[in-house]
């Protein structure tokens, strides 16, 4: 584990608990590893830390995970190239952000945070919302987002002092909880910057999708970036700890081209560029797909009680 920092033995970063099963053992070749392995929608090397799975709440977790300061470099320094992929997720996530804050006001700030190059931001201003801003600590990504969503990002990783002042309607975390080494104190960081009757919308895998149960470790979600893996009891269980009121979980369907679902497929890189070429001669390359892969949009809001 030396290459990755030092790192501590943690418990159940969602509930605390130190009782455990084991679930899958470390999958690592550090000759694979190179400046797309923190990078996101990569094409799966299938590598991961040791798991184990929590008995209070269910969660998948790392319990050796790298250092902050490893994760802080290798986000930073992650490279990006799949500006077409975060399109159409970025269009997906809007749409069930539209239901989901259906006839709400659309007064103050939504955040994206994770926002890769910020394709997400476009649809949250057709939404309404008076300002949009993204957060994400790859620079790379940054620097491939158009100039008119460029001044609209910060180069960092989420800390509350980011959005310090401002009021803060709508929170965004897509694929990101699984990145970082203390999801709750993220979720409790997003939720106090939250106005009162604010929300946090959250995207997470499912690891327990029939997809995801039926590949196992051939899963696209058992990746060296994944410090945790998510089901429904786990995140309504963390969301609901640190005071999120009013917890909705529901599964969804991702949309993309046919070329990004082969990138996901645990086979040879033989077959799939025969695929590939087969795809671009019928031109069904560009053709969308909308698949329910075993993920999850989760909503929760901030109530002020007293």
């Amino acid at each position: 584990m030396s290459d990755f920092g030092n790192s501590k033995v943690r418990s159940c970063p969602v509930c605390g608990s130190k009782a455990t099963k084991p679930f899958m053992d470390e999958r690592i070749d550090s000759s694979k590893i190179n400046g797309f392995s923190y990078a996101s929608r990569k094409a799966p090397e299938f590598m991961c830390f040791r798991l184990e799975r929590c008995i209070e709440c269910n969660l998948i977790y790392a319990p050796e995970p790298p250092s902050h300061e490893f994760l802080e470099n290798a986000y930073s320094e992650a490279q990006y190239d799949s500006s077409d992929e975060a399109y159409y997720a970025a269009k997906t996530y809007a749409q069930y952000i539209k239901q989901l804050c259906k006839g709400e006001c659309r007064e103050g700030i939504a955040v994206d945070i994770g926002a890769g190059s910020g394709p997400l931001l476009p649809f949250l201003e057709e939404l309404g919302y008076q300002e949009v801003v993204g957060i994400e600590p790859s620079t790379s990504a940054i620097e491939s987002a158009p100039a008119h969503i460029k001044s609209k990002m910060i180069n960092s990783m989420f800390t509350e002092e980011l959005l310090k002042g401002k009021q803060v309607s709508l929170a965004c975390s897509f694929m990101t909880l699984e990145h970082v080494s203390d999801p709750k104190v993220l979720v409790k960081s997003i939720y106090e910057t939250l106005v009162n009757n604010g929300k946090a919308v959250f995207v997470v895998h499912n690891e327990s999708g029939i997809l995801n149960r039926v590949l196992g470790s051939k899963s696209p979600i058992i990746d060296i970036e994944h410090l945790q893996l998510f089901n429904p009891k786990a995140m309504i269980y963390l969301l609901e700890s640190v005071g999120y009121h009013n917890v909705k979980v529901k599964k969804i369907k991702n949309a993309y081209p046919v070329s990004y679902w082969i990138k996901l497929l645990p086979i040879g890189s033989g077959f799939k560029k025969k695929l590939y070429k087969f795809l671009k001669l019928t031109k069904l390359n560009n053709v969308v797909l909308s698949i329910p892969v075993g993920n999850i949009i989760v909503s929760a809001e901030k109530i002020n009680e007293n």
